[in-house]
């Protein structure tokens, strides 16, 4: 036998074994790691991409923060009183737990010392699954940003699902339309979930539909809980006895809310800071940065939003503060990098506070902002008003 043959059988051994990658987009290699363990989740420094990965027990959210994100954040590792049997984070786990104060207050203090070993990263199309040393699999699907532990890893089918939702808010007995484009799939189906409502079927279902189009659904007027709209796209089976089955081979989900007169839209998490001539709030459910005017520099009161995709591409404020003022940090500290924001709104006066934030509707007089019951903000055109 000679060596082609002898490889042509290897090459065909590991196929059927499912030993080779089936596209290039999948790939599977062991990566060294650094993990600490804390009170309510762990970190994980990559050394091939220096990334860091952040995983929150209690909300089940991932973070993935590239080094050139963290890399020149500022730190004091004694700059927090630590309670008894706990640790502080130190290194680049130190900057991000120092910095993100949604991570820290997520994550908590350190429980474990940081440890060195290695795990296996694949990747299947965009989506990458992390086997840990018990072989417990950790699925990191960036359209959810949120993190699962699977049974096993797929195996990438080569279909594309691109899916779409006209708003993720809306009035009870309103349309909403649902729209997607899908490639590699044979057929494509929606189920609509009433939330909190484990077992009791959808609540609407369109199937089969073609590999691309869109859909109106009117929103039930006596619908009790927000919704979920699931897009699937689904190839027929390949699996012996299963010729009239289909797989599902991609998926999205979307999260609605409803709302009628007078009803709660939002209840999250915000940091806020006062300045001489307004203020900032960053709220945890978006990552934006809404910063407010009084006007009485440039003789207009107004508000602006800064999504994350857009500050994060702001350098940090670290230029110099006059006396009795605060430098920015943070979110607000690379919005505040913005020329006009800083001359619009002086200096920072006070420190930022983690407080809460609830938006209502009401048909009379749009959305109102609630901060802890502190502060109601009445948002209209893109004035506003406040009461302390």
């Amino acid at each position: 036998m000679n060596n082609r043959i002898r490889l042509l059988i290897v090459f065909i051994s590991l196929i059927v074994l499912g030993l080779m990658p089936v596209s290039a987009q999948q790939q599977n290699k062991a990566v060294s790691v650094t993990s600490q363990r804390f009170e309510g989740g762990e970190m994980f420094y990559r050394y091939d991409t220096g990334e860091i990965i952040v995983l929150s027990n209690s909300t089940g959210h991932y973070w993935r923060i590239p080094s050139q994100e963290y890399g020149n954040l500022q730190y004091n590792p004694y700059g927090y009183d630590v309670p008894d049997n706990r640790i502080v984070a130190i290194n680049g786990f130190g900057r991000i737990w120092h910095n993100f104060q949604d991570i820290r207050n997520e994550l908590g203090y350190g429980i474990t010392s940081e440890l060195g070993y290695s795990l296996r990263f694949t990747t299947v199309g965009n989506t990458t699954y992390m086997t840990r040393l018990n072989d417990v699999i950790v699925e990191l699907n960036p359209t959810l940003s949120y993190f699962r532990i699977v049974d096993s890893i797929p195996t990438y089918s080569g279909a594309t699902l691109d899916a779409a939702i006209s708003t993720r808010s809306i009035a009870l007995g309103n349309n909403l339309t649902i729209s997607w484009d899908a490639s590699g799939v044979d057929v494509v189906g929606i189920s609509i979930i009433e939330n909190d409502t484990l077992g009791r079927g959808a609540i609407g279902e369109f199937y089969p539909l073609e590999t691309s189009g869109q859909v109106d659904w009117q929103v039930p007027e006596n619908l009790v809980n927000d919704f979920q709209v699931i897009v699937t796209g689904y190839q027929q089976s390949t699996k012996l006895f299963e010729q009239n089955a289909y797989d599902v081979v991609a998926s999205s989900t979307f999260d609605v809310r409803t709302y009628e007169d007078n009803d709660l839209l939002v209840l999250t998490k915000i940091a806020y800071q006062r300045y001489q001539h307004g203020f900032m709030i960053w709220r945890e459910d978006t990552g934006d940065v809404r910063v407010f005017y009084d006007g009485v520099r440039d003789g207009y009161q107004s508000w602006e939003t800064y999504a994350v995709g857009i500050y994060n591409q702001f350098l940090p404020y670290d230029e110099h503060v006059q006396a009795g003022c605060i430098t920015p940090v943070n979110g607000f500290g690379r919005v505040y990098s913005v020329d006009i924001v800083r001359n619009r709104l002086g200096c920072a006066i006070s420190n930022e506070q983690g407080l809460r934030l609830s938006i209502t509707y009401s048909y009379s007089d749009g959305f109102i902002w609630d901060i802890s019951d502190r502060i109601q903000l009445n948002l209209i055109d893109y004035t506003w008003e406040y009461d302390y």
